[in-house]
């Protein structure tokens, strides 16, 4: 429809410029439009499942091979972001091969590699791999996984032939490595924050980073309000701009232990641990890529946060051009709605509290005058239309279109007042493609038996919904579909209530 971005689009935002699908649900909520998650996901899954299809680099490969026992590739990422290296392995599938030069998924293991592989919940870095300036061959690479000792460089052929033993030169992008370092870096910044704002029960409890990207769970008991929100975003903006040194120290992990830094999952740490710490703010056990500096992360702010379950919240954030980015689109619809309200922008905030205030007075003052206008016109007509049985009891069947569901259970308050004995009074109207039914019953009619719960549920049941209540008022909601129209509902529900009726008052 007109107010969904298509799952199509969400997903080539996310695949092709690594724009999250959380980020992009939380700009457009803003226009009133949502984004088609279930389709996103789907295709999410068909590149996963297609990917794995594809390159079938799993554990077993290397068991079967023998790959394991006879490589380990030494990271020099660290360090630098281009390394000299030699080709150790090509595999294609299942199969070890000596030379490729086709189109499809291969992987190169080396014998060392400046390649950040997915780890830690850091999406990996990408990059080339080429040799001789690139004129004997380049191998672009999409990803860089981590099996056993081993570092695969998962990607495609771009020009030349690979060859086993070759010697290359691997190359990764330095802007997704700053951007993903920028992420990574204020990751830590806003936990540390989280821990200031909120206490220090705040622990992490999983998170992901990519470009300019972060999402962070932690256990806290209640969702964050704008103060905190904002408290939490000066706070890492602070230290960004403090250019803060960022230390990265290997030690073994009694002493980091003692150096007081965060482990919060039950790894199983080796002798020696690296330490990434944020002089003055955070001490974490981590072995993602970092900035030299806070200030290189440029600017943080939080564009959602939500809970993903009981006791677990998630911030979603964006660092460094996403940041700027959204930024400008924030001022952006800021001056749209300036322009739309004829009022400053500084002036904004005020206006659209007192607009509010303003509709919710116009709203009751609406609803109010539609209850006036029922009573004088609707109310009579409805009951003079009913239906009686033998010993005076009677039944008021009646649909209200145009109107909120709110006003479906005053309507029948208003009638109840005007015929206080033996009387039942449901209503119902066709609102958003569902059907909402209202049923209320007089005293006399409830002490004998009668139950507006009872007959909401059997008459919603009827097509496929629910319903609910207590025996002096009831209600229920049913999907509209192509069989259901008013004739149907309204002779459902007579069949229904003289049942009930006769069963009640044993007529």
């Amino acid at each position: 429809g007109r107010d969904t971005i298509s799952g199509k689009d969400s997903f080539l935002l996310y695949d092709t410029y690594g724009f999250p699908c959380e980020l992009t649900e939380n700009i457009v909520r803003d226009k009133g439009l949502k984004v088609d998650i279930e389709k996103f996901n789907s295709l999410l899954n068909e590149q996963k499942k297609s990917s794995r299809e594809k390159s079938g680099f799993d554990k077993s490969v290397f068991a079967d091979k023998g790959v394991n026992l006879r490589v380990s590739t030494e990271f020099t990422g660290y360090d630098c972001l281009e390394t000299e290296a030699f080709i150790k392995y090509i595999l294609k599938g299942e199969e070890l091969l000596d030379n490729y030069s086709g189109g499809d998924t291969v992987a190169l293991v080396l014998d060392k590699t400046p390649f950040y592989p997915l780890s830690g919940g850091q999406s990996s870095d990408k990059g080339i791999i080429e040799n001789n300036g690139g004129d004997d061959f380049i191998f672009i690479v999409d990803k860089a996984e981590k099996i056993d000792k081993a570092i695969l460089h998962i990607g495609r052929v771009r020009r030349g032939q690979l060859k086993k033993g070759l010697k290359v030169k691997a190359l990764v992008n330095k802007e997704r490595r700053q951007a993903l370092a920028r992420a990574h870096t204020s990751t830590h910044l806003l936990q540390a924050a989280l821990r200031g704002v909120l206490g220090s029960h705040v622990q992490q409890q999983g998170s992901f980073v990519d470009e300019d990207f972060l999402r962070f769970d932690f256990n806290h008991f209640k969702g964050l309000d704008f103060r905190e929100i904002r408290l939490v975003e000066e706070e890492v903006n602070a230290k960004i701009a403090e250019n803060i040194q960022v230390n990265k120290t290997s030690l073994s992990f009694e002493d980091a232990k003692k150096e007081g830094a965060l482990a919060f999952f039950e790894e199983k740490y080796s002798d020696k641990v690296r330490m990434v710490a944020v002089e003055g703010v955070s001490k974490e056990l981590c072995g993602g890529t970092h900035l030299e500096r806070t200030s290189e992360a440029m600017i943080f702010m939080v564009a959602g946060e939500s809970s993903i379950s009981s006791g677990v919240r998630r911030i979603e954030a964006v660092t460094g051009r996403k940041a700027v980015g959204l930024a400008v689109s924030y001022r952006e619809n800021l001056k749209e709605l300036s322009r739309a309200a004829k009022v400053p922008v500084d002036r904004l905030d005020d206006y659209i509290h007192e607009l509010v205030a303003k509709n919710k007075q116009n709203d009751k003052e609406l609803f109010n005058l539609r209850g006036k206008l029922f009573e004088e016109s609707e109310a009579e007509k409805i009951l003079s239309s009913g239906s009686g049985l033998k010993n005076g009891a009677k039944f008021y069947i009646f649909e209200l279109k145009n109107v909120l569901p709110d006003f479906l259970r005053l309507s029948i308050d208003l009638l109840k007042k005007r015929q206080k004995d033996k009387s039942v009074f449901l209503g119902f109207l066709f609102r958003e493609e569902k059907i909402v039914l209202n049923m209320a019953a007089t005293k006399d009619l409830v002490d004998k038996g009668f139950s507006c719960k009872e007959a909401c549920s059997k008459i919603s049941s009827g097509f496929g919904g629910s319903g609910g209540g207590r025996p002096d008022f009831g209600f229920a909601g049913m999907k509209q579909n192509k069989d259901i129209s008013s004739k149907s509902v309204k002779n459902s529900a007579e069949k229904i209530i003289k049942e009930l009726l006769i069963a009640a008052i044993n007529i």
